[in-house]
């Protein structure tokens, strides 16, 4: 089963079947930018520790980093599970997402007027945040 196929599959229990998304995997990354899609997945407790584990290397391309430490990343969408990384956001052209599950543990700089929403859908994730020349950083 693909990584599209399991969400397809995953969604339409909780939507009663009627969930009519593309079964691909760059539709989950685009539910995670989404509140009703992060609400969603904190509701339903997914994708699951095993998804991320099966679908390790098909999400790595769009940004998503099971059990690694020490990223550095600079100006991108990132979603982490069971992670560390330092983040840095410079470029004022679009607001950011920074997802964070089981554990995760974020520094975010954020400078030039960038704009970073970062979602915590676990509790035990941290988030330290560092903004100079009128950032904004929205951790909720």
């Amino acid at each position: 089963m693909t990584a599209g196929e399991y969400l397809k599959r995953e969604l339409s229990k909780v939507a009663c079947g009627t969930y009519e998304g593309e079964d691909n995997i760059s539709d989950l990354v685009e539910l995670w930018k989404k509140p009703w899609g992060i609400e969603l997945c904190k509701n339903i407790n997914f994708p699951t520790s095993a998804f991320f584990e099966q679908y390790e290397q098909d999400l790595l391309p769009y940004g998503v980093f099971r059990n690694q430490n020490g990223l550095k990343l600079y100006n991108r969408d990132v979603v982490l599970y069971h992670s560390t990384a330092n983040l840095e956001f410079s470029l004022p052209e679009r607001t950011y997402s920074v997802l964070l599950y089981a554990g995760a543990e974020v520094v975010i700089t954020a400078t030039n007027c960038a704009v970073v929403k970062v979602s915590k859908i676990n509790n035990d994730c941290t988030c330290h945040i560092i903004t100079e020349r009128n950032a904004t950083v929205i951790c909720n």
